[in-house]
């Protein structure tokens, strides 16, 4: 959607809310001890989940990434206007990997408590650079947990119930994360040590590899010009590829379940090395949340790397 366009769709949502009366909490203010929902507003799957966990039926969440596609490429419609200028927190998990949000926000509705999650003081210092998935990898999940709880909380007076509901799940959730990282390992210590060495195209697989001591090896040089999955990959390109597979000694490719490449499947194909679909963001049937995606991903990586 042009610019232009998502301005003048802003434009006429805001003035109907204005005019119609609908009103916002603004950072500022905090609930008592209505039966009110608070209404938050989400990017993904995951933050879906970390937020619903928390808030249980003090919350009502909306996402505006559908489940199955890219939250780099999202094309603002007018109900996701709607819902931004009605919510009273707005969760994105930021460092780039929703490129829409501020201009979006600009218009619909500044005065929500907006929460770019790992961008907080929480994530300043971390092992994985400007990699934006960090929910991938479950300590770092754990301090989206602790981000959101704090974001719902503060929309919340202290001695209302909804507050006590929050902090409560806050443990219940980092001790549930807790064992889903136990059943991870346990899942994983089938995959030899000298088999954990795969291919890549993007950074999102780091932070779920890396703390299983997986070799990675990034095939683009600059994964930004697959941010847009493109297609069509140069011969030249998939050559140097199909070396740099087989001299690493890889052993499985990792592509997206919500981008297939297939110049690359075929590539797999002719060299003879398994590629493997693994799911970042869940939300579909099988993996609805995270730890069924998280469950879903080592699962298929047992399938194809254990002897």
């Amino acid at each position: 959607m042009r610019t232009k366009t998502i301005r003048l769709v802003v434009f006429f949502f805001v003035m109907l809310f204005v005019l119609s009366g609908c009103q916002t909490l603004s950072g500022g203010e905090k609930r008592g001890d209505s039966s009110e929902k608070l209404r938050v507003v989400v990017s993904i799957p995951p933050l879906r989940d970390f937020t619903t966990w928390l808030g249980e039926n003090w919350v009502d969440v909306t996402m505006l990434v559908e489940p199955g596609f890219s939250p780099h490429t999202l094309e603002l419609r007018p109900k996701h206007i709607q819902a931004l200028a009605e919510a009273d927190v707005i969760l994105f998990n930021g460092r780039g990997l929703e490129p829409w949000a501020k201009e979006a926000l600009q218009s619909a509705n500044p005065k929500a408590r907006v929460v770019y999650v790992t961008e907080t003081e929480r994530f300043r210092t971390q092992p994985y650079g400007t990699n934006a998935h960090l929910w991938m990898s479950i300590p770092w999940a754990k301090e989206y947990v602790r981000v959101i709880h704090d974001a719902l909380a503060a929309e919340v007076q202290p001695e209302s119930p909804a507050r006590g509901t929050i902090s409560v799940n806050r443990i219940r959730v980092l001790d549930a994360l807790d064992n889903l990282q136990l059943e991870l390992e346990r899942t994983i210590k089938a995959i030899p040590l000298e088999r954990r060495r795969v291919a890549v195209l993007h950074a999102v697989w780091e932070p779920f590899l890396k703390p299983y001591d997986f070799y990675i090896l990034q095939l683009p040089k600059s994964e930004k010009q697959f941010h847009g999955h493109t297609q069509e990959i140069p011969p030249n390109t998939l050559f140097d590829w199909a070396n740099r597979i087989e001299t690493h000694g890889v052993y499985a490719v990792i592509l997206e379940e919500q981008h297939p490449v297939p110049a690359l499947e075929t590539l797999c194909e002719d060299i003879g090395v398994p590629l493997v679909y693994l799911d970042p963001l869940g939300g579909v049937p099988g993996r609805e949340t995270y730890p069924d995606m998280m469950r879903h991903n080592a699962r298929k990586l047992v399938e194809v790397l254990a002897p």
